[in-house]
């Protein structure tokens, strides 16, 4: 059995009304609210309790501030994932690649000390899990 999910994320911010402290965010793009995200996955059941996988998860590009400096700028990137395994009513085993493209991954850009301090995502990463399922 073939099991596809997909979700997509529309998003039009705007500061409409800004205190006294910050006057300069007014009709700025909230922070962090990337205009478009997009994700697909799939897992594909096969025969004797085997199945594979994967997801397509695109983020838009954003800003790590609400000034929308764009020194800040963040997002705007691709994350695919990969997986095969094996399960029963009380083992699993997976097998997985998380990023596989190796896709370089920024969250944020925080300032610190003068200079932009950026938050990254995880490199590509393989790896194997094992569960047990206590009944």
């Amino acid at each position: 059995m073939l099991t596809v999910s997909a979700g997509i994320g529309l998003l039009d911010t705007k500061v409409t009304e800004a205190d006294a402290a910050n006057p300069g965010v007014q009709g700025k793009q909230f922070n962090y609210a990337p205009h478009l995200t997009v994700n697909l996955g799939f897992k594909q059941r096969l025969p004797r309790n085997f199945y594979v996988g994967g997801s397509l998860n695109r983020v838009g590009a954003y800003y790590s501030d609400i000034t929308n400096d764009p020194a800040r700028a963040a997002g705007d990137y691709t994350v695919v994932n990969l997986n095969t395994g094996y399960e029963d009513a009380r083992w699993g085993v997976r097998a997985y690649v998380n990023n596989l493209t190796n896709q370089g991954v920024l969250y944020a850009q925080i300032p610190a000390r003068g200079n932009n301090l950026g938050v990254i995502g995880a490199p590509r990463t393989v790896g194997v899990t094992v569960d047990y399922r206590f009944n």
